[in-house]
């Protein structure tokens, strides 16, 4: 019996490819353009830091304009429910702040009050407040609701304010709560932090403690970013030693456009001082 015989077709296994990478002088980093690469990089890094910095400032400015907003709201609607009166600010030294036996818990929870988490009452800057200390309530804000006088260098023993007090008295251009930016130390003493007050100013660049400015939010509801050099010393609390800025038009006002416009103590971005032109 013959048998067929199918042929096959033997492949011979190939090796792996080998790759080989040669380097040489030639191909290798010299010393200098190491070190020109990292020069560079550290150019490109003092550029995006600052520029993520100014992002986040203006990410929390406009945090801090939705929560003033809600402020002058918040203000409005208990006017509406007390007789035209705005919730007033505490009554004592600390007259920027709430005193808690005036101010019971459900009006605080009505008003956005709160120490449970995210408050309308503090800018994101000042991500720890509000807090009760027993003397007060600790907000993260300037707020002049109430504020029958300022006290100030023109007028050390007081004078009647333009700050709201009855809505259907106030004028529209009336600042109601504005961002602190306060000379902690006294008057002339400089920018910064104080004792526990660390997280002032609110907001700064990132290479100065000067203050750049603040939100503040009118009668009317309007909010807006006030420059430095536009504000004035217009009140204090703890007497005349922790002067407060902020703007305000006083145009009409016989008292303090004129004092004002002589004693000229508008706040100046100079590092380590505040001076007065």
């Amino acid at each position: 019996m013959n048998r067929k015989i199918y042929p096959f077709l033997v492949v011979k296994p190939t090796k792996p490819a080998r790759f080989a990478l040669h380097l040489n002088s030639d191909q290798a980093f010299t010393l200098t353009e190491l070190i020109v690469v990292v020069a560079v990089l550290a150019v490109l890094g003092g550029l995006l830091l600052p520029a993520l910095a100014a992002t986040h400032d203006r990410d929390s400015r406009a945090i801090c304009q939705y929560n003033l907003r809600q402020i002058a709201v918040a203000a409005t609607q208990y006017a509406g429910e007390n007789d035209d009166y705005v919730l007033p600010a505490g009554d004592n030294i600390y007259a920027m702040q709430f005193d808690p036996e005036q101010l019971s818990q459900t009006v605080a929870n009505k008003v956005g009050l709160t120490t449970n988490g995210a408050s309308i009452w503090t800018c994101p800057n000042r991500p720890s407040l509000p807090y009760q200390n027993g003397l007060q309530w600790v907000i993260g804000y300037q707020y002049y609701g109430g504020i029958t006088n300022w006290i100030n260098n023109i007028a050390s023993s007081g004078h009647a304010s333009d700050s709201p007090v009855k809505l259907s008295q106030s004028k529209p251009y009336w600042m109601l709560a504005a961002d602190v930016v306060a000379q902690l130390g006294g008057l002339g003493t400089g920018w910064g932090p104080f004792g526990d007050l660390s997280d002032l100013p609110a907001h700064h660049t990132a290479d100065s403690m000067i203050p750049q400015g603040g939100n503040e939010v009118f009668c009317d509801g309007s909010v807006q970013w006030i420059d430095l050099e536009k504000m004035y010393f217009l009140h204090s609390w703890a007497g005349i030693d922790r002067p407060l800025f902020f703007y305000q038009d006083l145009s009409g006002d016989a008292y303090w456009q004129p004092r004002i416009a002589l004693a000229g103590i508008r706040a100046q971005p100079i590092p380590t001082e505040a001076r007065f032109n």
